[in-house]
């Protein structure tokens, strides 16, 4: 059994327990604990009143495009695919982003013209 604060104080040990208590290990003798973070969303949008809007002509740019507003949420665009009025994009998320900020950056694309 271990002694207690009042036995080490009693036997005058006290001192002696708690510079052992208090000593640090060297740096190799100890590993600081990782934690890791990983999320995946399969995000399904849609164009705005299912207009066929995604022709195959735009559909690399768009994808790109929604690729590089990804990545400024520290995320990556794994896969992106659908039809002409959906889409279906697989993200990998960074945890330092609010994930409806992102999705509401990538699928807010105004058609121009």
């Amino acid at each position: 059994m271990s002694p207690t604060g009042t036995d080490l104080i009693a036997s005058g040990e006290s001192r002696q327990y708690l510079q052992e208590l208090s000593s640090v290990p060297e740096r190799d003798e100890y590993k600081m604990a990782q934690t890791l973070f990983s999320s995946y969303f399969h995000i399904i949008f849609s164009t705005k009143n299912r207009f066929a809007f995604i022709q195959p002509e735009i559909e690399n740019e768009l994808y790109a495009y929604i690729g590089g507003i990804i990545r400024n949420f520290d995320g990556k665009l794994l896969s992106a695919g659908g039809t002409s009025n959906h889409g279906h994009l697989l993200v990998s998320m960074s945890k330092n982003h609010l994930v409806p900020d992102m999705i509401g950056a990538a699928t807010e694309i105004h058609r121009n013209g």
